[in-house]
């Protein structure tokens, strides 16, 4: 957590959080899960997309999660395999499963006044690793290089280097995939979640956007003291069947009919 008091192990849930970005499923209509570097096609985009992250620990589990993207809409669940939130990439807000809109605009508030709260605390905070790394995920500051086809995002305490999908997506597609992207940094770094500091998801989401590219596979080393830990994550997109877009739409509806009743 981050706020009034000062967790320096905030870090080490960066790769967590790119799963939790997206959410685990088992209980909503399954798609065999895509080849990571598989092309887009247009033909796809009338039903849409289910993103599928799968995170592999070095020496841990590996877990795969989806998102059901239809249009200026996205599903999410959370690592219980539990409706998250219903996101409008159009209107910048999200609607959790209990009825709750947020806006990012509030998100984005909330966020940089626990940033502010926390930089004030580490004021007279030894100078250690994990404070470092900490205040690297309040303040994130990468060099860039490419190594082959790899971007590699580099900083004292994160290694970051992103294998691009080999055909970019629709720009269509590809708006709205940062859009949620943005949303969903916000979302999964709240406290109640044990999340951390959106701001290193959103430095590399926002390299990837000025690049023209999305990740199809990224390899993640994290410096917080004592020995590094890394991961691996692919992502990779493959299109909704009309039933499951039927499906979709039709918790779109009830999740905003919801929150509605609530305003």
């Amino acid at each position: 957590m981050f706020g009034g008091r000062v967790s320096v192990r905030a870090t080490l849930s960066l790769a967590v959080l790119l799963v939790a970005a997206a959410g685990g499923c088992k209980d909503a209509p399954r798609t065999p899960v895509a080849t990571p570097v598989a092309p887009v096609v247009e033909t796809a985009e009338p039903n849409g997309y289910v993103i599928v992250y799968t995170l592999e620990p070095r020496g841990g589990e590996k877990r795969t999660t989806r998102t059901y993207l239809l249009g200026r809409y996205a599903v999410a669940y959370d690592l219980n395999s539990k409706l998250d939130a219903v996101y409008d990439v159009q209107a910048e807000s999200w609607i959790d499963a209990g009825g709750k809109r947020t806006t990012l605009d509030d998100a984005q508030a909330q966020f940089d006044n626990k940033r502010q709260q926390t930089e004030a605390n580490l004021k007279s905070a030894p100078d250690t690793p994990y404070v470092r790394a900490l205040k690297q995920a309040l303040r994130p500051s990468f060099t860039v290089e490419k190594a082959g086809e790899r971007v590699v995002l580099k900083s004292p305490s994160v290694t970051l280097e992103v294998v691009p999908a080999v055909t970019p997506l629709p720009k269509a597609t590809a708006d709205q995939v940062y859009a949620l992207d943005r949303m969903m940094a916000y979302r999964n770094g709240r406290e109640e979640v044990k999340g951390q500091p959106p701001y290193m998801l959103l430095a590399l989401h926002e390299e990837c956007k000025k690049r023209g590219i999305y990740p199809a596979l990224i390899d993640m080393t994290i410096r917080a003291g004592g020995e590094p830990s890394g991961a691996q994550a692919t992502i990779s997109f493959g299109p909704l069947t009309a039933d499951q877009h039927a499906h979709m739409t039709g918790l779109v509806q009830r999740v905003q009919a919801l929150a509605d009743a609530r305003d």
